[in-house]
């Protein structure tokens, strides 16, 4: 598994994802490299779709997810996430367009910003937010649904140290990629 990516990074899902958000990530990868709708070459648009459907098979399979996940923490990647991932690669989940997404946004303005700072976070943790929130229709308690996810994050992440977990909501706060990037390395060590 040296150098190649976990199952949760390419359906660009957290290893603590809930089964509503790798049903949603899995049915929008699917619609976006289908091969009637893709815009490159009918091989990439396979290969990928090949890739997605192995990944989605072990993760949406209860027996499966937990064996992979023993196996993850094995090899050490339990605790990796893609730092290569930007908005470009959720544009099919962020689209400007989403009807039902901007409708939300529109009536609950509070969880735009929700959003917005577990994108600050990770991109992944963002699209499960707002796949979770699609799905659930749990608008109300967004704020929950918000803490949680990030919450589990930083603890999966950087632990439960108070002291640690001050430098992280810092380095959040300001952007400090690096810096975040640098605890992560310090805390496998």
């Amino acid at each position: 598994m040296a150098n190649q990516k976990t199952y949760y990074q390419i359906l660009g899902v957290t290893p603590d994802a809930e089964d509503v958000v790798i049903r949603a990530a899995y049915k929008a990868l699917s619609q976006r490299y289908h091969p009637d709708k893709f815009k490159g070459s009918a091989k990439e648009a396979e290969a990928k779709m090949k890739e997605i459907n192995v990944a989605y098979d072990i993760l949406s399979d209860k027996q499966k997810r937990k064996a992979y996940d023993d196996e993850l923490k094995v090899s050490g990647k339990d605790k990796e996430f893609s730092e290569e991932q930007s908005e470009s690669d959720f544009e099919d989940y962020f689209s400007q367009d989403d009807a039902d997404w901007n409708y939300v946004i529109e009536y609950f303005p509070i969880i735009k910003n929700y959003f917005d700072r577990l994108k600050k976070i990770n991109i992944a943790i963002a699209f499960a937010f707002r796949q979770i929130l699609l799905e659930t229709k749990k608008f109300k308690e967004a704020k929950i649904v918000f803490s949680e996810i990030r919450e589990n994050f930083l603890i999966r992440y950087f632990g439960q140290n108070t002291e640690v977990r001050k430098l992280v909501d810092f380095c959040i706060e300001k952007e400090h990629k690096n810096a975040l990037k640098e605890i992560m390395t310090m805390k496998k060590s």
